[in-house]
């Protein structure tokens, strides 16, 4: 398995390497922090070309065009497929970099197949189980477990045994002081004795230097020290064994600072205690010919917080990004639907008025351009199509071409329908222009309003759930009270 995936992981950073120049010259002007990954999109475009999905690729052209307002949209293009596949590079890149970890982990782990005998578990383990396939002793493998006991100690053993790990214990307990007759810090009273299977019950002097823990509490310890017994008991199977240990538990040492504020702080408890019936201690003014100046703490503790985990997942960005293309067109085509009914009356009174299709057509754009734009309702698709289509007669293409591509830009039957009806117009000369911009714009305005009528209907549909949970709860705190009140 590792090699396999070493191979993959191999494989891909062969690829990197080897289209890494691919068309490289035109993602470099993309700013470095709106896409870090751009070193990748040289990549994830040259797979997006040989990708055998020429009809997705066609679709995703054509929803780029149809939100940028543009003819040409191939850098656009570029960018979005060099940008969705970089993503996916990079998730399976860490996805294989994250397995082979997993794997060799694994393998570091994995036991031997036993040759010889199986390992016995040490002093004082627990019982060790193993799954065995055995070989030989039918057509197929059998499997076996096998419980295997840990090792003790022979009868003539214990009694040496026993006095080793008390000493050992003496060692032990000490931790960080340096002997037994200098303890400043806490003790260690551990449970066992390691790699033995010796059981340990401790047992200290009531004191208050010492708990029965090991913390030592040494702050109001004498000078010359308190002089403290423990007691271990080592217990194996049937067999006990008790070591007393003495230890002097010395004062902490202390800097001339602390030891100054021990002295000021006992004075202070000593005053306190004195002048009992008095509403405020006094604070000495001077302490040892030194100026006291006296404040509470303040809380400097702050929120930090460090982010240590890793998260290993491989997502899916490349549908992510379709999604989000998708949305962004959906969203267009909604309020391409409701700007049409208005589109189409602008247009029949306008040309109803005695101006030509170009002339209202200039009008309508003119008037957006001079109030939408600058309210707050934003870009309006319908409106931003037929300035495109503006701009590309004003640029030498033929009107009727330009009527019949901004219908097909909008993607919509009825936009379809209202462009190849201007195209007709002029090629053909219809005489009833206006009569079917009226019907239009009558059959434009009855299905906003079947539109309205089905959106209201599937509002309602969705305050259902709440009416009845608040129904639900009228009825409880109507009858519960009832129930209660009820002697059984």
């Amino acid at each position: 398995m590792i090699w396999i995936i070493s191979l993959a992981l191999a494989a891909m950073l062969l690829f990197i390497l080897l289209t890494c120049r691919h068309d490289r010259q035109l993602f470099c002007m993309l700013d470095r922090h709106a896409h870090p990954l751009r070193c990748l999109y040289p990549c994830g475009w040259y797979l997006a070309q040989h990708l055998p999905v020429k009809t997705a690729f066609n679709k995703k052209r054509s929803r780029l065009q149809s939100l940028l307002y543009k003819q040409d949209v191939e850098w656009e293009l570029k960018v979005y497929e060099g940008k969705r596949m970089a993503l996916s590079i990079a998730a399976v890149v860490l996805s294989l970099v994250l397995s082979l970890a997993y794997a060799c982990n694994l393998a570091a782990a994995a036991r031997p197949d036993p040759a010889d005998g199986l390992d016995r578990p040490g002093y004082g383990e627990a019982d060790r189980e193993y799954l065995l396939e055995v070989e030989g002793l039918g057509s197929e493998p059998a499997k076996l477990t096998v419980e295997i006991p840990a090792m003790q100690y022979a009868g003539s053993q214990i009694g040496e045994i026993m006095r080793q790990a008390g000493d050992a214990l003496r060692n032990l307990m000490l931790g960080e002081n340096p002997s037994a007759d200098e303890v400043r810090t806490d003790l260690i009273l551990p449970a066992t004795v390691k790699g033995t299977g010796i059981q340990v019950e401790w047992s200290v002097e009531y004191t208050d230097c010492l708990d029965a823990l090991g913390h030592v509490n040494n702050g109001q310890c004498p000078e010359e020290g308190q002089l403290v017994w423990l007691e271990a008991v080592l217990k194996y199977q049937e067999y006990e064994y008790t070591e007393r240990i003495y230890v002097r538990v010395m004062p902490p040492v202390r800097s001339e600072e602390e030891k100054a504020a021990a002295k000021l702080k006992a004075k202070l408890e000593q005053q306190a205690e004195k002048a009992a019936d008095e509403p405020l201690v006094r604070l000495p003014d001077s302490f040892e010919g030194k100026r006291l100046k006296y404040s509470f703490p303040k809380d400097r503790t702050g929120w930090e917080t460090l982010l240590v985990l890793g998260i290993a997942c491989v997502v899916l960005p490349a549908v992510s990004s379709d999604q989000k293309l998708k949305r962004q067109q959906d969203e267009k085509q909604k309020q391409l639907l409701e700007d049409y009914p208005s589109l189409v009356a602008k247009l029949t009174v306008l040309i109803g008025a005695g101006m030509t299709v170009r002339r209202a057509w200039e009008r309508i754009w003119a008037d957006y351009t001079g109030t939408e734009a600058a309210s707050d309702r934003g870009k309006r698709p319908a409106y931003e199509e037929m300035g495109y289509a503006l701009h590309c007669m004003e640029g030498g293409m033929y009107e009727n071409s330009a009527y019949r591509a901004f219908g097909q830009r909008c993607g919509l039957y009825c936009y379809i329908k209202l462009g190849n009806l201007l195209e007709q117009n002029l090629k053909k000369g219809s005489r009833d222009l206006l009569l079917l911009l009226r019907q239009e714009s009558e059959a434009a305005f009855r299905e906003q309003k079947d539109h309205a009528r089905r959106l209201g209907q599937e509002a309602s549909t969705k305050l259902m759930l709440p009416m009845f949970m608040m129904f639900g709860i009228v009825v409880a705190i109507v009858i519960v009270p009832v129930f209660l009140s009820f002697q059984f």
